[in-house]
């Protein structure tokens, strides 16, 4: 379920409208919000203004921002990594490739293909 935003009128509308007679279920009704909202808000709200909440949104917003450059860094920063150790294994891995088939042509050119019974058996030459 898509997590519904509230602007800060109706943060600091609700909580006064609860003040007079109206009672606190009826106006979490009306707004679209739980009683357990209303509360939250009464408590971290309660007393505050519009500027000081737009204050606390902005300061909150900047937080997450610098909170997600500093992740998007450290991934960028673990691609890198990941990208220069698989480099460096195809490297190797085709080294010893290269290799294995140098050995194996040595070993086909060294041994003797006569018909004597030694060179039968794959023998090598000494």
């Amino acid at each position: 379920m898509k997590r519904k935003r509230s602007t800060i009128k109706t943060i600091l509308t609700v909580p006064r409208q609860a003040a007079g007679s109206t009672p606190v279920v009826e106006v979490g009704r009306r707004s679209g919000i739980s009683e357990h909202t209303f509360d939250r808000w009464q408590k971290q709200y309660g007393r505050l203004g519009v500027d000081q909440i737009s204050q606390i949104r902005q300061l909150e917003n900047n937080r997450l921002k610098r909170l997600v450059a500093d992740l998007m860094l450290d991934r960028n920063m673990l691609q890198e990594v990941l990208a220069r150790v698989l480099e460096a294994r195809q490297r190797r891995s085709g080294h010893q490739a290269k290799q294995s088939a140098q050995r194996g042509r040595v070993r086909m050119s060294a041994v003797d293909t006569s018909t004597s019974a030694e060179s039968r058996e794959g023998r090598l030459i000494q």
